[in-house]
């Protein structure tokens, strides 16, 4: 929802008007489970990104009902820093469709790609944020399950830099409704640089396994570098036999609680990572704005250094005001 595609004559939605009330303008994006156009809604007169699942897919019924999971999951969440849905459904034609608001920015991929390692106020800002919105999804009983660069996009649209919005939760468990769950024996879903070794293993997954994905996201951040290397297989095997590198290998400057902070979310030991995406939020929340106070401070050293000599000049007057006081009241016994 990030872009524009090249138009296609050969897509068959191109200009032409879908559910009787989207007009179809323009080519978005592509993806594993269909493709996502720019379009007009009649009657409310606004702008909309419209997924629609691809054709080849709609006799799958496990693929299916991987859709209408995601169109669920997705309009259950309401959160400033998650995709708003508006509309979802099929077409007499079986088509099925979900309708999203319209943003405007890239992928956290792509300004990674071009701005990665970021500073350490960066990385808590961008990531306490994915956090709060995981903390919603998950407080609707929704782990993401597929959380990763690609699926967050900056926009900055609402007037505030690196401004999150995490999208597709097209992968996510209801966790209320266990007849939904999609990930059977053999059958994981995401993407393996991201998964949490109790995923790969096929254990139990809960929000502590969208919590190691976000660590790992954080650790691409503040270093630029992935947790892992390696082919898929290698990936899979590295994330569930050793740790990673810790993160100021790759940065030696990096703040001692940064990397701390995102080896704890990469623990192979579900337990050992943060209680909650709250409480990961809190804690990247707290350290951002200690990092503002930092930079800002760094920044102005000037003025900071203007202030120094000013109150070491005031503690001079004082002492010596005091010397002055001390030796007058000496000579003053001294002649009585």
């Amino acid at each position: 929802m990030s872009g524009r595609g090249p138009l296609s004559s050969t897509d068959p939605w191109l200009g032409r008007l879908f559910a009787g009330k989207y007009q179809v303008n323009d080519l978005v994006a592509t993806g594993g489970m269909g493709r996502v156009y720019r379009a007009r809604q009649r009657g409310m007169e606004r702008w909309v990104a419209l997924k629609v699942l691809h054709g080849r897919h709609t006799d799958d019924d496990t693929v299916v009902k991987r859709f209408y999971t995601e169109m669920r999951a997705t309009a259950r969440i309401e959160h400033p820093h998650t995709v708003r849905v508006y509309d979802f459904g099929h077409t007499d034609d079986g088509d099925l469709f979900l309708v999203m608001e319209l943003l405007r920015g890239p992928t956290l991929s792509s300004v990674m790609d071009a701005e990665a390692p970021m500073d350490p106020q960066r990385v808590a800002r961008i990531g306490g944020r994915i956090a709060r919105a995981l903390e919603a999804a998950h407080a609707n009983g929704v782990v993401h399950r597929d959380l990763k660069p690609d699926n967050v996009l900056l926009t900055t649209q609402y007037g505030t830099p690196d401004w999150v919005k995490v999208l597709d939760f097209g992968l996510a468990r209801i966790e209320s409704d266990t007849s939904q769950d999609l990930t059977a024996v053999g059958k994981r879903v995401g993407t393996p640089l991201y998964m949490a070794p109790e995923y790969i293993e096929l254990r139990q997954v809960d929000e502590r396994s969208d919590i190691y994905a976000l660590g790992a996201v954080l650790y691409e951040l503040a270093t630029g570098q992935l947790p892992y290397r390696g082919s898929a297989r290698e990936v899979l095997r590295q994330q569930t036999q050793q740790p990673p590198t810790h993160p100021r290998v790759h940065q030696p400057q990096l703040p001692e609680w940064l990397g701390a902070l995102i080896m704890q979310c990469l623990s192979r030991d579900p337990e050992k990572r943060p209680a909650s995406a709250a409480n990961l939020a809190r804690s990247l929340e707290r350290r951002a704005e200690v990092e503002r106070i930092v930079v800002r401070r760094e920044k102005r050293p000037g003025q900071w250094r203007i202030f120094a000599v000013a109150g070491g000049v005031a503690a001079l007057v004082v002492v010596g005001v005091i010397a002055l006081f001390l030796a007058i009241a000496a000579v003053w016994v001294t002649v009585g």
